[in-house]
């Protein structure tokens, strides 16, 4: 069991993303929010960040046509 650190709540451990780190004796760590906030802070990022992400997406756009 996990407190998430956004709403708060315990959850499971597989309501947490895993991240992988070599420092861990499992190899494994959770992400400190669950999934369903990590997914609504980086919606809330993305709506806030609308220029940062089109001139990345315009100087990494490549050769892919």
């Amino acid at each position: 069991m996990k407190v998430c650190l956004m709403c708060g709540e315990n959850k499971a451990d597989n309501e947490f993303y895993k991240i992988k780190d070599k420092r861990m004796k499992s190899g494994v760590r959770f992400h400190s929010y669950c999934k369903k906030c990590k997914l609504y802070a980086d919606k809330e990022w993305r709506k806030t960040h609308i220029q940062e992400i089109a001139s990345y997406r315009e100087l990494h756009r490549g050769g892919i046509n």
